[in-house]
């Protein structure tokens, strides 16, 4: 679900801005790893859509 990517990203964003604040690397580096994972959770649901919606435009030719 594209939420899920979007939650992800932001509580990445989140962990590695208090991860920079209190100079705590593994937690910015936990924040950084969840907004990738967010980003591809969130293009893989976009494909999937994309190729869902094409293989039922082709099903109703």
């Amino acid at each position: 679900m594209a939420l899920d990517g979007k939650f992800d990203q932001l509580k990445g964003n989140v962990q590695e801005k208090i991860g920079e604040l209190t100079d705590n690397q593994d937690l910015k580096e936990k924040g950084v790893e969840n907004q990738v994972s967010g980003k591809v959770k969130e293009t893989t649901d976009h494909v999937r859509d994309a190729v869902n919606d094409k293989v039922d435009e082709f099903k109703n030719k």
